[in-house]
This record gives C-alpha cells, structure tokens and sequence, in this order.
C-alpha cells in the first residue's frame, strides 16, 4: 500500500495510479498522480516521504488544474550524512572499499566476486564512492534502504533463463533504436607509463571481437590507473566486447504474464538486469537483450514498460538525466499550466480568426470549389503567408500562392 510519513504516522494515500521505475544506476524512482481534491495533498510537498516496499523521498511536483504528477526518489541520504573531503580507497578491491565506507548498520552483498584494485580520490560522500564505484569496477548496485543492504553486481554475470518476448504471446509494443558509430573491434590498451599486456597476449598490444563484423576497425584507450597488465588485459577484453557491436535498444509495452499469472508465466521474468530473447519478427532476429530499466504498475501490470539493450548505458549519464528530469520538473511546475493556458489563447485566436487571416476557395468552370487558401492577406497576388489544401495534398508558404511549400502533407504519403 502507497502511505505518505505524517507526523503522526504513514497515512495510507489510497492510490492505485504510480509506477516504480527501476534503473540501472539504482536511483529507483516512483512516480503518482495525484487529485488536487485529495485530503492528502496538501502533505504532499518536496522531501516528505513516500513508502512503497521501500521509502522514497517526493523531489518534484507538476500541478495542474485538476492533479499533480508528482516523482520521488529512493531515500538515499542515511548514504549522504558524512562527506570526507580527502577520500582515498587507496587502490583497493570493491569489498574493502564499500566495507570502509558504509555507515553503521549497513551491509553489503557481492554477487560480482571482482578481485581487481582500482583507485578512487576525492572529496566524496558514502553514496559518492558507491556511485563512483559503478564506473570505476564496472558494476551494478541495488539498494534495499529498508533493511539497509547494497548488492553488487556484473551484468555480465546475468544469463538468460527462458524468458522471450513476442509479438504472438506478450508484446504490445516495441520500439527500436540503433546506432553503431563508437562502434569498434580491435583495442590497442595502455596503462601507467606505457604499461601493455603483449607478453601475455602473444606478443599483441590489441584485443579484438568480430562477433557481428570481420573488419578490423582500431581503437585505443589509456587508462593510468592500471598497474598491472593482468587487469588492464581484462578490462580491455570486456570494452572491447561491449563496442564490437552496434549499439541497440528495445522499449517495449508488455503484458507482464509473470505478474498477472506468476504461477503459468513464472518464467517470464522481466525483471531489472533480466537477459530475455527478443523476437523482432520485423527484422527477423532472434537476440538476447538485457533489461536495463522497468515502469512496473503494481496495480496495472498491463501497463508495464522495459527497455532492453544489447549493450548497458554508461550509469553516469542515467544519474545526470534523472536530476536533469527533476530539476526540469520543478523548473516547470509553476509556469507549466500558464503556458498551456496561453498556448490555448494563442491557438484559439489564431483558429477563430481574432489574429487574423483570409478564406478564399478557388471554383472550376462549373463552379464546383477545387481548393482552399487561407493566408494573411485577402488578394492572392499581395499574400505572402499561405495555406493552401487541394485533392493532392495540404501545405504552408511563407513566399506567396506559388510556394515553396516547405511544409506539407501530401496524397502520396
């Protein structure tokens, strides 16, 4: 049950309209609609706390007339309490560095099992060094705030186990994007002062995947951290392999057959960092993608939205886009219904002709109207704005009747 922290108490809010939004970066989000007439709106303000499963904190409300879209963020600031402004892991492996930062009754859980050191500096909170962590040890965190334990992960370490998505059985949408210009399958790696893996790579300076291609397109990355060429060896075959491909992803609207009939369908698991076979019958292939984001409805499971990648997002540009979206959200919470009103005016004025504007029809000899103009003056040889919709199609000219029509809609698509 969605509940809202009063000082009294959580106070049940009684709504079924939100959606947990998980992400790889493990900033889990909850977004709500909620009645302007509600009783408990007037609760609802930024940094009150929301519970879900887990407790989140509200850091962004978009009111409109009649309710408000309200997103909140899991409650991560027991992480945040302390900041220590010369951090220093001291080049040390994950485990030692999360045991060395977490607070007092935190835990932490290792499903990675990375015996790498990596160097982490600077003036960071708990949560920063965590954050830094992901970029740093190439992992994935899950925070349970609840019981107060992190889990660690590879999403390497993920393999698929049954689930598929089709259009036949459990697809309602999909959405593709693509793109393969970092794309790349041989990688020259350097480490500190020139340090290279050659003698242990028979005598190659480069790692390479030609899995989706056989040309050999060349990259190099230098990374003085790296000490040791076993790591450096390591760390260049998993860039390597997740470049060697284009980069593609998948947003999809399913039926979470799991969710609604778990005991039938428990093996569709759509789970965050779940490996699921995509069967895009449009394309014709058959491919693995992991699920790096998942809108779950726990009321509307028929609702739910996951996006599948073949290869994972850098987490830094997830965590910018989500204090991007809230930071927008508040920018725009005051001035979004003001604009939408005026915008309406505007389109009003300009439709009813209270800004203007001149209908002219044109007739064929037998006097039967073939086309319409409306433009900004009432003689065809003065206007120079016009609209002009004919059997063959519909377009706008800002040079007069005889165009360019540089935008149009036309009979043959």
């Amino acid at each position: 049950m969605l509940k809202i922290a009063t000082a009294e108490g959580c106070k049940p809010l009684m709504i079924d309209d939100f959606y947990i939004k998980e992400v790889a970066s493990g900033l889990d989000e909850l977004v709500l609609n909620i009645s302007l007439e509600h009783e408990c709106y007037p609760m609802i303000v930024e940094e009150a706390s929301v519970e879900y499963e887990q407790p989140y904190l509200i850091k962004a409300i978009d009111a409109g007339s009649k309710s408000a879209k309200v997103k909140c963020q899991l409650d991560l600031d027991d992480l945040k309490k302390t900041l220590n402004p010369n951090y220093s892991n001291g080049s040390d492996t994950i485990q030692n560095t999360f045991a060395g930062v977490l607070p007092d009754g935190w835990s932490y859980k290792d499903y990675a099992h990375l015996s790498i050191r990596r160097t982490i500096e600077g003036a960071y909170t708990p949560y920063d060094v965590m954050a830094q962590c992901i970029e740093t040890y190439g992992v994935v965190l899950r925070f349970d705030v609840k019981n107060k334990i992190v889990s660690i992960y590879r999403l390497s370490d993920f393999k698929p186990m049954g689930a598929f998505a089709s259009r036949q059985l459990n697809l309602k949408q999909i959405d593709y994007k693509g793109k393969s210009s970092d794309l790349y399958t041989r990688l020259y790696a350097y480490g500190k002062d020139g340090l290279s893996f050659e003698s242990i790579n028979d005598g190659k300076a480069y790692v390479e995947n030609f899995d989706y291609t056989n040309k050999i397109i060349c990259a190099v990355w230098k990374d003085e951290r790296y000490e040791d060429m076993e790591s450096l060896l390591e760390d260049a075959q998993i860039m390597v392999d997740a470049s060697a491909k284009p980069e593609s992803s998948y947003t999809c609207t399913v039926y979470d057959l799991a969710a609604v009939d778990p005991e039938k369908y428990g093996f569709q698991d759509f789970g965050l960092f779940s490996v699921i076979r995509l069967i895009d019958d449009t394309k014709n292939i058959i491919v693995n993608h992991q699920v790096i984001e998942y809108c779950r409805y726990p009321y509307y499971p028929e609702k739910n939205v996951v996006t599948l990648s073949a290869k994972a997002p850098k987490i830094t540009s997830l965590v910018k886009n989500i204090v991007k979206d809230i930071d927008s959200l508040k920018n725009n919470a005051v001035s979004s219904s003001a604009v939408m009103e005026k915008a309406i005016k505007n389109a009003t004025d300009l439709i009813t002709g209270n800004s203007g504007g001149n209908l002219v029809f044109s007739f064929d000899t037998e006097g039967k109207p073939y086309e319409m103009l409306i433009m900004d003056t009432d003689d065809i040889e003065t206007a120079t704005k016009v609209w002009r919709m004919n059997v063959s199609g519909f377009g706008y000219s800002k040079n007069g009747i005889n165009g360019p029509y540089a935008l149009a809609l036309t009979m043959d698509g």
